[in-house]
């Protein structure tokens, strides 16, 4: 009797202790720590609950609490007494565990299930939104082997280098043109399929305006003319340079009875001239030249080789020296082989100097400019002499009477008329 009291009593500690852990737990029974093994076996002790007989000897059937909740430590009971109230406590904690089992997940997984879902929902919303990103994404932007999206219009289709801003890419571009990596025709084409900002029209009738309103300026006008004077002087300076230096060279003339070695000279270029004095080879060379002038040169040149023919070596050596020199006097003139060979030089030289002097004419006119002007703002604004003023009224006055004078006498004369007339009136009555 004292021993079922005091199982009795245990039992009740057990039953209020497994209240108070499902009060903690929220009125859910924490089953989390019941593995497939025991899960099994609380089956086969629930069939032997229904047998009371066979409920004895069943090896789990004592710690059935324990086992539901390790706080529970259930006394081991008579084998041969099982109570009602044990049967009924563990078809309770069979049916709650298969009832949580259906409906709820597992205790360790409860506290973090709704922050694994909401990581899940949040991860799978983000891989979404990410692939829905790049697959639009994908549609304007080309990826590159990193991952990273590529912008066609700040990376270099030919070398694959990236920049900064568009404008880089096209300094870029035209830097690089016609190098191995960067083909012209393609360079050039990319260039061109560039668009502009704002209407090319537009652009060009924006700047002409500001053109128009810049060079309005007094300030630039005054540059703009003094350019334009700058320029006409140097080109006309250039012009007289050119035209003097011209004037220096000589102007050979074809004398009318011409020796053959002045022929050869002056027909033929220097470098065929001959060392020697001319022979007859020479003289098929100039009929060859003079094929395409007047028939008058070459009766010339036949005439003077047959003279040249008859001379002695001597006399053909001593006129081939002074012929030269003649023909070097003739040409040249006054200048030097040095003002030839450095001709550009001294037509700078010359123009400088040209323009000097011109700058100094204009100078000087302008001065004679101003001081004629200024000459004649003081006669008007000087004092008047009193002579000349005094002549000038008499004068005036005479002038002013003459008018005067004829009236009268036209007025005289009138009336002697009307006294002729009278008196004849008073004769022939």
């Amino acid at each position: 009797m004292l021993y079922q009291q005091q199982g009795q009593q245990q039992k009740d500690d057990a039953h209020t202790s497994a209240r108070g852990n499902n009060a903690n737990n929220g009125g859910v029974l924490d089953v989390g720590e019941i593995n497939p093994e025991l899960e099994a076996n609380l089956v086969s002790i629930a069939a032997a609950a229904a047998r009371p007989s066979a409920a004895h000897g069943h090896p789990h059937a004592d710690n059935l609490a324990a086992s539901i909740d390790p706080q529970i430590e259930l006394q081991h009971h008579t084998p041969h007494q099982p109570q009602p109230d044990d049967d009924h406590q563990l078809r309770r904690a069979l049916e709650h565990h298969h009832h949580h089992q259906h409906h709820q997940p597992q205790p360790q997984h409860t506290a973090t299930q709704p922050h694994d879902t909401a990581t899940s929902t949040t991860t799978s919303t983000t891989t979404t939104t990410a692939n829905n990103g790049s697959s639009s994404g994908s549609q304007q932007q080309t990826v590159g082997p990193d991952g990273q999206p590529i912008d066609p219009k700040r990376t270099c289709p030919f070398c694959g280098r990236t920049f900064s801003h568009p404008g880089s890419l096209g300094r870029h571009l035209d830097l690089k043109r016609g190098t191995r990596l960067h083909p012209a025709n393609k360079v050039d084409q990319i260039r061109g399929d560039v668009k502009r900002r704002g209407d090319i029209v537009e652009i060009k009738a924006r700047r002409s305006k500001r053109a128009k309103i810049y060079n309005s300026r007094p300030d630039v006008k005054d540059r703009a003319r003094a350019r334009r004077k700058h320029k006409e002087r140097s080109d006309k300076a250039r012009g007289i340079a050119k035209s003097r230096f011209i004037d220096r060279l000589g102007v050979p003339q074809l004398p009318p009875h011409p020796s053959f070695a002045f022929m050869v000279l002056y027909f033929l270029p220097p470098s065929q001239w001959p060392h020697d004095p001319p022979t007859r080879q020479t003289y098929d060379q100039l009929q060859t030249t003079l094929d395409s002038l007047p028939h008058e040169l070459r009766s010339k040149a036949e005439v003077a080789f047959e003279q040249w023919s008859v001379m002695n070596m001597q006399t053909k050596m001593d006129i081939w020296a002074r012929e030269q020199r003649r023909a070097a006097e003739a040409a040249i003139g006054s200048i030097t082989l040095y003002d030839l060979g450095a001709r550009e030089s001294w037509l700078a030289m010359e123009e400088s100097r040209i323009v000097s002097e011109m700058v100094a004419n204009e100078d000087q006119n302008h001065q004679e400019e101003e001081d004629d002007s200024s000459s004649k703002h003081h006669e008007s604004t000087s004092p008047h002499d009193p002579e000349v003023d005094a002549v000038a009224a008499a004068v005036a006055a005479a002038t002013n009477q003459q008018p005067h004078h004829n009236h009268n006498h036209h007025h005289h004369h009138r009336d002697d008329v009307d006294i002729n007339a009278n008196i004849d009136e008073q004769l022939f009555n």
